[in-house]
């Protein structure tokens, strides 16, 4: 199609043009490079979102508890505390930031009838900055508690969910897949499948969490990392999991907390999957990151190389919890090649461009 056609006098509107040059300029673009391109727009702000949700608000107390630094540009923190108090009515909403953030905004915050905790942040941040979460999310969380929450969404200040149904999809799945009977959880823990990288060893995502409040607390109280590491570049997958780091951390943690005992196996991690956890594709929850490339839609999907970057889905989860078999020798094929790898290129960091 040629872009004189875009143009005819009906169409002579700023947005109009912009737009079909848009789609004229990704058409060429994957003519050339072999690829289909999809777009897709979500609102900046909470006003513009006119979503609504048919299904009745839940009876349980539920409270989202959303931590970490204000996000300033775009008024993007605000806007998305806004939209959650517009669009999960009656929900209670907990923001666990840090002292000296935006005074401005932490009153503008406030008005809303959002409470607002300023925490202290720990001397050490640890690695990838997992005692801040650590400290904010805990807070939070034990916040939410002495308000009565039953249960408890973990999210994060550069995120947003845009689906109206994202607090009762969560409530129903806990109803759907009740704690395995050979454990004490008094409810299994749900992760979007964002950060939960399908060939690391116990790698949990810390992103959007949600469960059981005690289950909540217990899951981000653990001790603080204080460790320093470095990581050498040409490790494993296998030997990076071995680190213990970030989301590996905590999921180890919090195994031996209920007294798992952590195997370092390709099996006993996915049988830890199936049994404590449930694992759900971000895109029920039109999950929007505003960090990392925030355009590309999926950070962790590839199609021409096989990566050990891949995330998990939920139908891998599903195998998990219904034991079917998993094909334990690809696995360790992905686990045993350079972090960032992939097989085509197993020597060499690779990302998805």
């Amino acid at each position: 199609m040629k872009l004189s056609s875009f143009l005819r006098k009906e169409n002579y509107s700023i947005k109009k043009i912009t737009d079909r040059a848009l789609v004229f300029f990704f058409e060429k673009k994957g003519g050339w490079e072999g690829f289909f391109y999809t777009l897709h727009k979500r609102p900046r702000y909470s006003d513009m979102v006119k979503r609504n949700s048919v299904i009745i608000k839940p009876e349980e107390k539920i409270t989202i508890v959303m931590q970490g630094p204000i996000m300033i540009k775009d008024n993007f923190t605000f806007e998305t505390l806004k939209l959650y108090k517009k669009m999960y009515s009656g929900v209670d909403i907990i923001l666990s930031t840090w002292k000296n953030e935006s005074p401005g905004t932490i009153e503008k915050i406030k008005d809303l009838g959002i409470m607002v905790i300023e925490n202290e942040k720990p001397a050490f941040a640890g690695p990838y900055n997992v005692n801040l979460q650590i400290e904010s999310s805990k807070n939070g969380l034990l916040r939410a508690k002495h308000q009565g929450a039953e249960f408890a969404i973990k999210t994060r200040t550069d995120q947003r969910m845009y689906n109206p149904d994202s607090v009762n999809l969560f409530l129903m799945l806990h109803y759907q897949y009740p704690p395995d009977k050979t454990t004490n959880q008094k409810g299994r823990l749900f992760s979007i499948n964002t950060g939960v990288i399908k060939y690391k060893l116990y790698c949990v995502g810390d992103m959007m969490f949600f469960g059981q409040i005690d289950e909540m607390i217990d899951y981000w109280s653990c001790l603080y990392d204080m460790r320093t590491l470095v990581i050498p570049p040409e490790l494993t997958t296998f030997e990076v999991s071995r680190l213990t780091i970030a989301e590996t951390y905590l999921t180890v943690r919090y195994l031996e907390k209920i007294g798992h005992e952590v195997l370092w196996t390709v099996e006993d991690s996915w049988q830890v999957y199936g049994k404590y956890f449930c694992i759900i594709d971000q895109s029920l929850f039109d999950m929007f990151w505003n960090k990392y490339n925030s355009y590309t839609e999926y950070k962790s999907r590839f199609y021409t190389v096989n990566h050990n970057y891949e995330s998990i889905t939920y139908a891998d989860w599903l195998a998990a919890y219904m034991n079917r078999p998993l094909n334990i020798k690809q696995l360790r094929v992905f686990y045993n090649i350079r972090e960032g790898g992939s097989l085509e290129k197993p020597k060499d960091f690779t990302r998805q461009e």
